[in-house]
């Protein structure tokens, strides 16, 4: 079973800020095959800014 316990944000794994973990499960199965880290509000904000960064060059990328 994988064990996850960092965040991609802004194209970087970082340490969560939450110690809770979140079990994934195979649909199908219903196996657990993850657990990750719920991730925290500190967590969040820094998703959001990265995004909000990311904002200007992604929609000038033109639509094929």
């Amino acid at each position: 079973m994988r064990v996850h316990e960092n965040q991609y944000i802004g194209g970087e794994w970082a340490p969560s800020h939450s110690k809770e973990c979140v079990e994934v499960t195979n649909s199908t199965t219903e196996d657990v095959v993850a657990r990750v880290l719920a991730g925290a509000a500190e967590d969040a904000d820094g998703a959001v800014q990265a995004a909000r960064g990311a904002l200007n060059a992604w929609s000038a990328i033109p639509v094929v």
